[in-house]
C-alpha cells in the first residue's frame, strides 16, 4: 500500500473523470471526487455538480444529480444514494449540528435533522431527529421518532408518531 496505489501524495481532493472535453453542465466529466480531511474522506459521485459542505467529513454521495438538481450533503457523515436534488443535513448552523442524515435516492427528498432518513419518492422531507419517511410524495416526518411509511402528503409531526400511508 506504501508505493502500490491509486491516487495522490498530497492533501488535494483527487478526482476521476470521462470524457474532460465536455462542459461543466453536461455531467460528464467529473465522475468521482474523494476529498481528503482528518476524520473521514468525503466521497462524491454522480453529477460533476453534486457537492459537499466545505468542513464537513464522512459524507457519502454515490451517484445522481443533474444540471439544476443537484444532490448535496451539508452536515457530517451524511449520504445521498443517488436520485436527484436531493440533501442530508440542514444546510444551516455548523457542519456538525445534525450528522448522519440519509437520502437513498428519488427526487427533491431532504433528510435535515440527526439520524433522519428518507428512503425515496419525491419532496419528502424527514426534519425530525431519528425521523422517517419511507417513500410516496409530499410527506413530513417532523417529529423526534416520526414515521411516515408512505403515501401522498402525510405528517407525523408528534414524537414517536406514525402514518402508515394513504
Amino acid at each position: 500500500p506504501a508505493t502500490n496505489f491509486l491516487g495522490t501524495t498530497d492533501n488535494q481532493a483527487f478526482e476521476i473523470r470521462v470524457d474532460n472535453g465536455g462542459t461543466a453542465t453536461e455531467g460528464r466529466r467529473r465522475v468521482m471526487r474523494f476529498e481528503p480531511n482528518a476524520t473521514s474522506a468525503n466521497i462524491i459521485g454522480g453529477f460533476n455538480g453534486n457537492s459537499v459542505t466545505a468542513g464537513v467529513v464522512g459524507a457519502t454521495i454515490a451517484g445522481g444529480g443533474a444540471n439544476g438538481l443537484t444532490n448535496s450533503v451539508t452536515d457530517d457523515y451524511g449520504v445521498v444514494g443517488g436520485g436527484r436534488d436531493n440533501q442530508a443535513g440542514d444546510g444551516a448552523g455548523t457542519t456538525a449540528d445534525m450528522p448522519y442524515g440519509t437520502v437513498s435516492g428519488g427526487l427533491g427528498n431532504t433528510a435535515s435533522a440527526t439520524f433522519a432518513t428518507v428512503g425515496g419518492g419525491h419532496d419528502n422531507v424527514a426534519s425530525g431527529n431519528d425521523a422517517a419517511v419511507g417513500g410516496g410524495h409530499g410527506n413530513v416526518a417532523s417529529g423526534v421518532e416520526a414515521t411516515v411509511a408512505g403515501g401522498l402528503g402525510n405528517r407525523a409531526s408528534g414524537a414517536t408518531s406514525a402514518v402508515g400511508g394513504g
